[in-house]
């Protein structure tokens, strides 16, 4: 069967899904032809709906696949629309987390035949073949579909083994563009879930899936799981031989491989031996980090970890559900990664309904004041299927017109209820947060700072508007240039498309890819 497989990531970071990858596989692999089709601006093909769905019906597919986020919700309908006046015949079966939470949202379009709910993996075959063959896959497990007005959905199947996931589909995908286009960063996953349920994050909803369609309580479910270390090391190997030298760092795309402390004792035994020179990145929760784990990973060769401080507030920390939200759990396993020469990354979001302004600030001057390696915000964007998003709509709080415009999560706002204030903040803070941080820094950089983080904070919005918004990055780039001249340390975010990456530029003992290795530039985009 002909196969046409979209990931559509459309105004969001530049990435290939590992699910598409892994399904792709799995079919390439029962004997189906896949193409892979990936939607982004950056990249060479098409680039408006209707081109994807020119692409899509030139494969001639027998079923086409897609995959998408909340973000992107808006642009996949465009495409599955227009496909479907192309190809009205054409069975179509979407899938990811928005379809899984909001099954009937993408239903509801008229367009989409079906949605997969939940995990994929070794179901893929089946299913294309059915569909390819005219047959209704209603009633399958993990299917849902509208029917006489009503979505009707299955019931989820346990969820896969993760020791048993199929390779990336390399054959089908241009691995070595993406490496190079990704300034030499590979995305691998060393496991799936994570059991904690942070208002923003989808696992509250997918652990909730899970829990009542299998009648299980949480620690039966089976969610957080972790791959084989030697299964890891082997597409390590495999995305070296693709890439060459062009491949400068891995990172970890899941949320909590360091809960298994059996992994990491063997990962920090293999992987140096294969990679000592090649770093990689990894997401974790901090309460997690103990002597022990920091350890391994530094002799595992970790070069950055990645985690989510969220805010500066304690108030909101607690508000958001962070398992780690007390101040001394932070700076304890921030001090015992220093200690092991690991750098950090923390995640801060802005935008947080009920937040106030000293709180948003309060973000960014404790990233400053911890001396955190690099600082990554977002503006809250309430995912549908989460805890933040029900908050929200019970409240009135979301401007549904400009959720469907907005693509990525450090645009804009998408929140109404706060104060013009606040409003006038959120749309400057994007383009300005290093400029705060840098002010709390002290001595000449936090001097030679003020004056700008002043003038984002008090300028009128006619008067920022009218050209000092212009003068006041001028300014920031100037000062960039004069204190990594002088070796000072500062925040800064040279890669004009990543407004949401930002870097302490400072010496270290194992050199972030993209930053220490090449001074004029800033850090990766993992």
């Amino acid at each position: 069967m002909r196969v046409a497989f979209v990931w559509i990531n459309w105004g969001g970071p530049l990435g290939m899904s590992q699910g598409v990858s892994i399904l792709a596989s799995e079919l390439a692999d029962a004997g189906h032809a896949v193409t892979v089709i990936h939607h982004h601006e950056s990249l060479p093909g098409p680039q408006t709906p209707a081109e994807c769905a020119a692409a899509i019906a030139a494969v001639e597919p027998d079923v086409a696949l897609f995959s998408f986020g909340s973000n992107q919700a808006a642009v996949a309908r465009s495409v599955v629309d227009l496909l479907k006046v192309r190809c009205p015949r054409l069975p179509t079966l979407a899938g990811g987390v928005h379809c899984t939470l909001t099954p009937e949202e993408p239903l509801g379009w008229g367009s989409l035949d079906y949605v997969f709910v939940g995990e994929a993996d070794g179901r893929m075959d089946g299913l294309v073949t059915r569909l390819a063959r005219g047959d209704d896959i209603a009633g399958e497990p993990n299917v849902a579909c509208r029917r006489q007005g009503f979505v009707k959905k299955s019931r989820v199947e346990s969820l896969p083994d993760v020791t048993r996931q199929a390779r990336p589909f390399w054959e089908g995908i241009d691995y070595r563009d993406l490496c190079i286009r990704m300034r030499g960063v590979v995305d691998v996953v060393a496991g799936r879930g994570c059991p904690y349920r942070c208002t923003y994050c989808h696992n509250a909803g997918l652990i909730e899936l899970y829990r009542a369609d299998l009648g299980v309580p949480m620690s039966k479910i089976g969610f957080t799981r972790t791959r084989d270390p030697h299964a890891l090391l082997e597409e390590c190997r495999h995305y070296r031989a693709i890439c060459g030298e062009h491949l400068k760092m891995f990172s970890w795309g899941d949320d909590m491989a360091v809960m298994s402390k059996d992994f990491l004792r063997t990962w920090a035994e293999i992987y140096p031996r294969e990679f000592p020179d090649l770093p990689f990145a990894l997401n974790a929760t901090l309460n997690f980090l103990d002597e022990e784990v920091v350890a391994l990973l530094g002799r595992a060769g970790c070069n950055l970890v990645k985690f989510g401080l969220e805010s500066g507030s304690a108030r909101l920390r607690k508000f958001l559900r962070r398992p780690d939200y007390k101040e001394e759990v932070v700076t304890e396993a921030l001090a015992r990664l220093r200690r092991h020469g690991i750098n950090t990354r923390a995640y801060v979001i802005v935008g947080v309904p009920t937040e106030t302004e000293a709180e948003m600030l309060s973000t960014f001057r404790l990233g400053a004041a911890l001396r955190i390696d690099s600082v990554r915000p977002s503006i809250l964007f309430p995912y549908p299927g989460t805890p933040i998003y029900d908050y929200c709509q019970e409240r009135d709080l979301i401007d549904h017109e400009v959720l469907g415009a907005v693509h990525n999560y450090y645009s804009r706002t998408v929140l109404r209820g706060f104060d013009a204030r606040m409003h006038l903040l959120l749309g400057r803070i994007m383009d300005t947060y290093p400029m705060i941080m840098n002010a709390e820094l002290g001595g000449e950089v936090g001097a030679a700072f003020a004056p700008l983080a002043q003038a984002v904070l008090h300028t009128s919005e006619e008067r920022w508007l009218a050209g000092e918004r212009e003068r006041v990055l001028r300014e920031q780039e100037r000062l960039n240039v004069r204190f990594r001249d002088t070796r000072a340390e500062f925040y800064a975010v040279p890669f004009p498309e990543r407004p949401d990456a930002s870097c302490l530029m400072r010496a270290r003992s194992r050199p972030l890819a993209n930053v220490d290795d090449a001074p004029n530039r800033a850090i990766d985009a993992t």
